[in-house]
């Protein structure tokens, strides 16, 4: 009987390990703002297949700038406590299978844009490009968490433009504010959960009391996003 060839990128049980290379599960936060934005724009629910296409061109985007970012930081990775155990540093998944993961992914965004409409395509290769740009933004500025917080603003305009196929005042106006309540949010929720690996990896931890802190700066998160600061 002839063997059959292993593949490991096929493998069932490294499924997982990929799921968690781009943190699927947090897929769920960069939602809110596009379906909004696609029910405004809709006035109400569009079509299964406009929702469906959306709802795939979200996933696919986020993956590959996920996947982008572990890639480009997997030696920094490496060299931090924290995410040494992330799965290109410990081997559970390669560099280059994560490059697969990354471009399978673009390019089932720029099909999932060209299926919703034209303009949403053309307009997808350099939603890309800021995407994976905001991975070495973390090299020569402290604010690169702005940045992320505009790639996360771009999904509401991405939406209205995926139903309405044109740009428009109101989409551009509430992306604004998008914007810049996801700006607040990503700031305040980043320094909220680095104070506490701080405080978990200082070299005085009896000095620092993390519960304190994320107490403390989860009502300053919470009151950034109700109040327009971060």
């Amino acid at each position: 009987m002839a063997k059959v060839p292993h593949y490991s990128y096929l493998n069932l049980a490294k499924f997982g390990d990929y799921l968690e290379l781009v943190k699927f599960s947090h897929t769920i936060f960069a939602l809110p703002f596009a379906l909004a934005a696609m029910l405004l724009a809709a006035n109400g629910l569009p079509d299964k297949w406009t929702i469906i296409w959306i709802l795939v061109a979200m996933v696919a985007a986020r993956t590959t700038a996920m996947g982008f970012n572990r890639i480009v930081d997997r030696e920094l990775d490496k060299q931090n406590p924290r995410t040494q155990n992330r799965e290109i540093p410990t081997g559970k998944v390669s560099v280059a299978e994560a490059a697969a993961l990354v471009n399978i992914s673009a390019v089932v965004f720029m099909f999932a844009a060209w299926r919703l409409q034209m303009l949403a395509f053309w307009l997808s290769i350099p939603t890309l490009v800021v995407l994976c740009f905001y991975s070495y933004c973390k090299r020569f500025t402290s604010l690169a968490h702005l940045v992320l917080g505009f790639c996360l603003g771009i999904a509401p305009v991405g939406a209205w433009i995926a139903v309405r196929g044109k740009f428009e005042l109101v989409p551009c106006s509430g992306s604004r504010a998008s914007t810049s309540s996801t700006r607040r949010w990503t700031t305040s929720s980043t320094r909220r959960w680095g104070c506490i690996r701080w405080c978990k990896s200082s070299a005085f931890p009896a000095r620092c009391d993390w519960r304190a802190c994320l107490m403390r700066s989860s009502w300053r998160c919470c009151f950034a996003s109700a109040n327009g600061r971060a």
